[in-house]
């Protein structure tokens, strides 16, 4: 769990100045969303089935 959230932090913090630096676009923003998520979604799998 701490982690976890650990790694969460700094995914996040990594992508939130870009997002409110207002420099990045939409879909640079949109793909950097996605891919955290995505990444999230996999290690939350991989810690149900282990």
């Amino acid at each position: 769990g701490f982690t976890a959230g650990g790694f969460i932090y700094i995914a996040v913090a990594g992508v939130l100045p870009e997002m409110n630096s207002g420099d990045s676009s939409f879909r640079s923003t949109t793909t950097q969303l996605i891919s955290l998520i995505l990444g999230m979604s996999v290690a939350l799998c991989i810690s149900l089935y282990e």
